[in-house]
């Protein structure tokens, strides 16, 4: 009996065996495949609240760039205007001298630069701008000089469009002087943009960010070490490969990137990004279509009335000669009693009523796009 019990418990074990080594290859091959799938999925960015409307995803990415621009640039000069170190207690240390403390990763440098960061831009003359190159409306870019801070594929800001675009908009021009005020394409148009173009813009994408992501913003503050790791933590632009960064002041670019945490991915999709600046210069360019109808008609209009008016002016001088024929006529060879006097009627001049001047305003109507 015990042998015919060990017989029938011996297929039993060798299962187990076969189930505890299956499991142990498909274990040993998910931690194989594990970095793979680290490496395919690098860390997102939080999303945040569109300021625009669908189809504008290119105008939050700029508007973000513009804050992360600023931040960079407050930090750069707070850093500037205080030492190095500062004090924290007039006790002595253990080697009798003054405790100091670094300033550059410490609270008090995270205090002055976020102090009121997002009321900073009150007087701002931040207004959306058309990019004389690519014909894309943007925030960040205001000047011509600011190619220089990086030129964004994601934005289209290498391209020329159209691409038989005459170079003199943007060729020679100073540095400062800054770029065409940017226009509303349409009802639709501004409807998406809701009036933040004016001023607004900037300010409301900063104070969304702080309210949201205060203590990353402050961890950023401590870590970053330049313009394009700022714009890719807090913005998830995609950083520069072998090009120059602008670092900050009185330290030198390295190889390796700093641990900066990854915030918002308000520009992470490169793909919706250029998608979304592309029916930008779609718009710009059903826009410049419709302004040069538009001044076509107006011409033509304006040479009608010009022939009119010349019409006018003619029949008015040949009417006192045309009135002493009829007299003479009438004297010479009377007709009978009651009996009018045919006379060939006189072609009416063309005296428009609104009709060109109606084609031009309903054909400023919204575009597709």
């Amino acid at each position: 009996m015990r042998i015919h019990s060990t017989f029938l418990l011996a297929p039993p074990q060798r299962h187990q065996r076969c189930c505890l080594l299956a499991s142990v290859a498909l274990l040993a091959s998910l931690l194989l495949a594990l970095p793979a799938v680290l490496a395919v999925t690098p860390p997102q960015g939080k999303p945040i609240r569109p300021l625009h409307g669908a189809g504008y995803e290119h105008l939050d990415c700029s508007a973000c760039i513009t804050v992360a621009r600023t931040l960079f640039e407050r930090l750069n000069q707070t850093l500037a205007e205080n030492p190095s170190t500062y004090l924290i207690s007039h006790r002595l240390g253990k080697k009798n001298q003054l405790r100091r403390r670094q300033y550059r990763n410490s609270e008090l440098l995270v205090t002055e630069v976020m102090e009121n960061v997002c009321t900073s831009y009150k007087n701002d003359a931040r207004l959306l701008r058309l990019h004389p190159k690519s014909k894309v409306r943007l925030y960040h870019q205001q000047v011509f000089g600011d190619t220089r801070l990086g030129v964004r594929h994601a934005l289209r800001e290498d391209e020329v469009y159209p691409a038989d675009a005459d170079p003199a908009a943007w060729a020679e021009k100073l540095d400062g002087q800054l770029y065409p005020i940017a226009r509303l394409y349409s009802r639709r148009d501004a409807d998406a943009l809701q009036g933040l173009q004016s001023l607004s813009a900037t300010p409301t994408m900063c104070a969304l960010l702080v309210e949201e992501f205060e203590d990353e913003i402050e961890s950023l503050v401590k870590s970053v070490r330049s313009l394009e790791e700022t714009e890719h933590s807090l913005c998830g632009m995609t950083l520069p490969v072998n090009k120059p960064r602008t670092v900050l002041d009185g330290e030198t670019e390295g190889d390796e990137v700093s641990s900066v945490p990854l915030i918002t991915n308000v520009c992470a999709d490169a793909e919706v990004l250029r998608a979304a600046a592309r029916r930008d210069q779609q718009r710009w360019e059903q826009y410049e279509r419709r302004e040069a109808e538009r001044k076509a008609k107006l011409a033509q209009r304006r040479k009608l009335e010009t022939a009119a008016a010349a019409a006018t002016s003619e029949s008015a001088d040949e009417a006192p000669a045309n009135a002493e024929a009829a007299a003479a006529l009438a004297s010479s060879a009377p007709g009978a009693s009651g009996e009018p006097i045919d006379s060939p009627a006189e072609e009416a001049p063309y005296s428009p009523v609104g009709g060109v001047l109606k084609e031009a305003a309903e054909d400023r109507t919204d575009g597709d796009l």
